[in-house]
């Protein structure tokens, strides 16, 4: 989320790595009285459903019928963690036929994605494998190094360029920071909601991170945002700070309307897909990062902590043993150099995920018309 990598970025990566593990880090949280009053609560409370014990059947069913065959397999209770209080399953049978939805799953990059788009497309074998399952996929160009407010008006002006006929309706699926860059456009631009489905947010950042409040206005959060890279624009030195808890929380407070009220009117349906890696599972190149959010919560992805990943009002699907980068960018497959050194815990069955979210949002879809 907050620093890509391979080839010119994987060594802003290292360098700045090498910058945090040798500096005497601040508190990342400041004690401020700017901020809004907040609740650190259980999901369960949330205005949410809790649809993790059907995710995680659709999930397996996939899985035992061929995703033992797809590259990088990892059992069931491997790939997904039961925090304990699950909901027995249902014992429903899973369609696997050739698709029978009426969306077209769309993905939202997060920050500096657009950075690595050639080395690491998000999702780009799992995009590859639901297509030959009759799902049809894009994916939308936002800036990797601009903030929220630029890239909602290139989602809105996505979805309007998709009205055109016999266009399907979109299913906005939405990592790390395109979760607040997709929210932003929904907000902005109301126009567009009538042509989308869902959004599902991918390890996405939704109450903010600590680490882009104790980053964004140090030497660290200078470099990431305004070093000279080639497959990137400098950008407008907003994206870090649009990932800050403070910003984010004070978004979600004005806009309470608008996830719980807003978005249901409009048949928008939300959902959550958090990251929940044990430590072991983070990649070198990335526990320094775990390491300075571990001081606010140990239970983070490198860049999001857990509880900070869940839409008010969403569909919980899971929370998935994987780190920020695993869960969607296939470092594992396209620069294996880098893998076996760096980016070292990446491998993870990411087709059988990104079908299992489509899987999941089919059926759920279906019931609702």
């Amino acid at each position: 989320m907050l620093i890509g990598c391979t080839h010119t970025l994987l060594s802003v990566q290292i360098a700045l790595s090498v910058m945090l593990l040798a500096s005497c880090t601040p508190p990342l949280l400041k004690n401020t009285t700017d901020k809004v009053p907040q609740a650190l609560l259980p999901a369960v409370y949330l205005p949410a459903k809790d649809g993790r014990a059907r995710f995680r059947e659709i999930y397996c069913a996939i899985r035992e019928d061929h995703g033992r065959d797809l590259p990088e397999d990892r059992p069931c209770e491997e790939a997904l963690a039961d925090l304990g209080d699950e909901p027995p399953s249902s014992k429903n049978s899973v369609f696997l036929g050739q698709s029978r939805s009426s969306f077209r799953t769309v993905v939202v990059p997060g920050i500096f994605g657009e950075c690595v788009i050639e080395e690491a497309p998000p999702f780009e074998h799992a995009r590859d494998h639901i297509e030959s399952l009759g799902f049809t996929t894009g994916i939308i160009d936002v800036k990797g190094r601009f903030g929220s407010q630029h890239n909602a008006k290139v989602i809105a002006d996505y979805v309007r360029d998709s009205k055109k006929p016999n266009r399907q309706k979109i299913l906005l699926i939405a990592y790390s920071k395109g979760l607040p860059d997709v929210l932003t456009a929904l907000s902005r631009f109301p126009d567009i909601r009538p042509y989308i489905s869902g959004v599902v947010s991918v390890a996405g950042v939704v109450s903010g991170t600590p680490l882009a409040d104790g980053f964004q206005n140090t030497l660290l959060g200078t470099a990431a945002e305004r070093l000279p890279l080639a497959a990137c624009e400098p950008g407008d030195k907003e994206a870090i700070k649009d990932l800050s808890r403070g910003r984010r929380m004070a978004w979600l407070a004005q806009h309470r309307d608008l996830l719980l009220i807003d978005l249901p009117k409009a048949d928008i349906h939300l959902y959550s897909l958090v990251n929940y890696p044990k430590p072991s599972q983070i990649s070198a190149v990335l526990k320094p990062f775990h390491a300075v959010l571990s001081q606010v919560d140990p239970r983070n992805d490198s860049q999001t902590i857990f509880s900070d990943a869940v839409i008010p009002g969403s569909t919980i699907l899971g929370y998935v043993r994987a780190d920020h980068w695993a869960v969607i960018l296939p470092f594992s497959r396209n620069t294996p150099t880098v893998a076996k050194t760096l980016v070292t815990r990446n491998e993870f069955p990411r087709e059988v995920l990104l079908e299992a979210i489509v899987r999941y949002v089919e059926e759920d879809l279906s019931k609702k018309n």
